[in-house]
């Protein structure tokens, strides 16, 4: 059974939700920031960062709420017409507003372009579709940038970690 280490007062949230939603069983084991705010010993043993949610499913630990819910969506057959649905509809937004303009929330880049990148990025290093013009065009413009070019140089999935890391 998938167990959600559910930080209170945190993202870790949008986990249990989605899992009430699909109706799936889950175990939540809570963990209660201490009285300065932080997460306590015990979740940091689960997540150095302490970033949250962390779940475990089977012998896997998964953290970070998109990846969570992307793992849940795609390995229950019966979610597999809302990821599908889900997936259209992203792709469609993204297509007609990349035909109006030249970054996400506009002329000019902003946050939401950074934001958006790796999952426009990661899903081809991995065989995932490539069939939304707009989108590919967006990818390469982006992909010019300076500031991008720079850290995909220092971070990016072709970076070689530096001696002694």
């Amino acid at each position: 059974m998938l167990i959600i280490h559910h930080l209170g007062v945190s993202q870790s949230e949008r986990v249990v939700w989605l899992m009430e939603k699909l109706g799936l069983p889950c175990e939540i084991n809570w963990h209660r920031r201490g009285a300065d705010g932080f997460a306590p010993a015990s979740y940091l043993a689960l997540h150095p960062a302490a970033t949250a949610p962390v779940i475990q499913d089977g012998d896997r630990t998964l953290c970070e709420s998109a990846a969570i819910s992307s793992n849940i969506c795609a390995t229950n057959t019966q979610t597999a017409g809302f990821v599908q649905r889900r997936e259209r509809g992203y792709a469609r937004m993204l297509e007609q507003t990349l035909a109006a303009s030249a970054y996400l929330a506009g002329p000019e880049l902003t946050c939401a372009d950074i934001m958006v990148m790796y999952g426009l990025t990661s899903p081809r290093i991995f065989g995932g579709r490539d069939d939304l013009p707009n989108v590919r065009s967006y990818v390469k413009r982006v992909s010019k940038r300076p500031a991008y070019i720079k850290a995909m140089q220092l971070a990016g999935p072709t970076a070689v970690p530096p001696e002694g890391t």
